[in-house]
């Protein structure tokens, strides 16, 4: 906000690098490149500026950096940033603050799944748990300035999916994503929020698999 552009240890740029870095290490000269949320920006700078390695793009619940575009909910933020207990010392005290986050950036249209949000967190404590991560994470979204003239050179077929209730990132960046991309499909969900329930997960895959396709309707037609 002062003008000033921080010091950060990686950038959203460099999690797109480390993403071709996979492809070259696995043989894959091109895929169909899929975001969400903070994926969707890496997504969308992977189909920016390499465009040789990318298939189509999805970019899901995710925006430009359009400095214009609405924020999250204050209280959104705050949950987001409070930290939680230490799973290794307070397991529960761990998962009723993250759940409790889950639940608040979910939609109002579909049945919160508790049980199937408390076994992905408990999954992602056994892979790794780097609160320092998620910080230095934000610090790369925060610092990727405005992407809209990057978005407007990709060629590749891409679906836009945002849900109508995102508290976190609202449904206007997922527009302005959709009007940045040259031939973009918007497909907004009604009572969606910053989640994918397993009731849209047949409509989201079909999207995809016709973008992929390179099929021009969000809906199969």
């Amino acid at each position: 906000m002062a003008g000033r552009r921080p010091d950060v240890p990686y950038t959203l740029d460099d999690m797109a690098a480390d993403a071709i870095g996979l492809l070259d290490a696995l043989g894959i000269a091109k895929a169909h490149v899929l975001g969400r949320s903070m994926g969707g920006m890496i997504a969308q700078v992977l189909a920016s500026e390499h465009a040789d390695r990318v298939l189509s793009l999805t970019s899901i619940m995710s925006s430009t950096g359009n400095p214009v575009l609405p924020q999250a909910a204050p209280d959104v933020m705050a949950m987001m940033m409070h930290p939680a207990p230490d799973p290794m010392i307070d397991p529960e005290g761990f998962l009723a603050v993250r759940l409790a986050f889950a639940r608040r950036i979910a939609g109002t249209g579909y049945p919160f799944d508790e049980e199937a949000h408390r076994a992905i967190l408990l999954d992602e404590v056994r892979r790794s748990y780097d609160p320092g991560g998620t910080a230095r994470q934000i610090a790369a979204m925060a610092v990727a300035g405005d992407r809209r003239a990057r978005l407007a050179n990709i060629t590749v077929p891409t679906l836009v999916i945002h849900g109508v209730d995102d508290p976190l990132i609202p449904p206007a960046c997922g527009q302005d994503t959709a009007r940045s991309i040259p031939n973009a499909v918007y497909l907004p969900i009604e009572g969606m929020g910053h989640d994918l329930p397993r009731d849209v997960e047949e409509r989201t895959i079909d999207a995809i698999c016709n973008v992929m396709a390179g099929r021009s309707s969000a809906e199969g037609t």
